[in-house]
């Protein structure tokens, strides 16, 4: 008994490849950019949201400092637009950088576009180009705002076409993203 064998056609062959080809040339034609973009401004903005909760967190935990063997008095957090953002802490009355952190500024294309100090009922607000802000273990304080009513901080993220907020409230020591 003779047994048949039924390969493929040389026409179905390149049928199947030049539809192979044409599902390659479309997904090679897919834009992740804008995908690669909006993950670029939330690590920027995570970067940021994690440094100022570090520095909260080490101050109510009476975190040492391991440079000196001492406990920080106050830290201070400067803000500025455009990309600054400096730590350091107060100890002995000696004001001292803090470099134990690191912020991704993703190719100078990430900045603090916004620092807004706003009232706990949103009455009164005002936009400025710096900010401190001071934290003991039992205080919160924001610098350089118009009114000492003003206890909300908004910074504002840009990457690209993409702006995300991180709101501090000096009340309830509360950090939240939007």
């Amino acid at each position: 008994m003779k047994k048949s064998i039924n390969w493929f056609s040389l026409i179905e062959l390149l049928v199947v490849i030049s539809v192979i080809w044409i599902v390659i040339f479309w997904a090679s034609k897919i834009n992740f950019n804008p995908q690669i973009d909006k993950q670029n401004s939330l690590l920027f903005l995570n970067n940021i949201f994690t440094t100022i909760e570090k520095i909260r967190n080490d101050s109510l935990f009476g975190k040492w400092v391991w440079t000196n063997l001492s406990y920080p008095d106050k830290w201070i957090i400067s803000l500025a637009r455009h990309r600054n953002l400096n730590i350091s802490y107060l100890s002995w009355t000696n004001n001292i950088p803090y470099t134990d952190f690191h912020i991704n500024y993703l190719n100078n294309l990430a900045s603090i576009e916004k620092l807004t100090c706003k009232t706990l009922d949103n009455s009164l607000s005002s936009t400025t180009n710096n900010i401190e802000i001071e934290i003991t273990w039992s205080n919160l304080t924001l610098s350089w705002c118009t009114s000492p009513n003003q206890k909300i901080l908004e910074i504002t993220t840009k990457y690209k076409n993409f702006e995300n907020i991180i709101k501090l409230n000096t009340v309830s020591w509360v950090i939240e993203k939007f």
